[in-house]
């Protein structure tokens, strides 16, 4: 009897562990060899969410024949990201009880980016 109810609690736990039915807020933190980004995930509809945020990563140099990508550490360039994601299979995912933890599932998103570089490292002139 004993394992039965243990196996029981354990299946129904396991099983409940995963299903999120709506989108939640979530925060997070990105490391990568571009720079670092805080995150912050807010839904304001059923299927989207609104994701602003900030943080640091490499500089870049415009030129008139391309472009270049420094990666100096003293003169990081400080960024602001926000935009929408549009969760299309979210409601999918529940009814067929998969894996939604952190708003897992596919989307659209559009989203804009505004750099606080240097303009002195745009030079159309070379």
């Amino acid at each position: 009897m004993k394992k039965t109810f243990a196996l029981a609690t354990l299946f129904l736990t396991n099983s409940t562990i995963f299903s999120q039915e709506k989108l939640e807020q979530t925060g997070k933190v990105s490391l990568g060899l571009q720079g670092f980004e805080l995150s912050y995930e807010h839904p304001f509809a059923k299927t989207f969410i609104w994701e602003s945020s900030l943080g640091a990563g490499v500089g870049m140099n415009a030129t008139k024949n391309g472009v270049e990508y420094n990666f100096n550490i003293p003169n990081v360039a400080p960024f602001i990201t926000t935009g929408a994601n549009w969760m299309y299979n979210f409601d999918k995912r529940v009814a067929k009880e998969k894996d939604t933890k952190n708003n897992a599932a596919n989307y659209l998103g559009l989203q804009t980016k505004f750099s606080f570089g240097n303009d002195g490292s745009i030079n159309f002139q070379n």
